[in-house]
């Protein structure tokens, strides 16, 4: 077993991939996990594409992954805006 750990600037934010929970299925969650995929920007460097072939998502499964953590980023940055 091999961990792999990524350094974060302090100035940028990151979500574990396990908040999530609420939008998306436990089992996609792990499957993100089991692909090294513990953050929500780790998510975001891939392609639908690349999420579906290494993970074995459905493509419209992804595609609902990637919107999920998209939309919290961004509102992330009109609470950032507003505040």
């Amino acid at each position: 077993e091999i961990d792999i750990y990524r350094e974060i600037a302090s100035d940028e934010e990151d979500i574990e991939i396990g908040e999530f929970s609420d939008e998306l299925a436990q089992e996609t969650v792990q499957r993100l996990r089991d692909i090294g995929c513990d953050s929500a920007k780790a998510v975001l460097e891939l392609s639908v594409d690349e999420l579906v072939r290494r993970s074995g998502l459905a493509p419209e499964v992804a595609q609902h992954v990637m919107s999920v953590i998209r939309a919290e980023f961004e509102d992330e940055e009109e609470e950032e805006l507003e505040g």
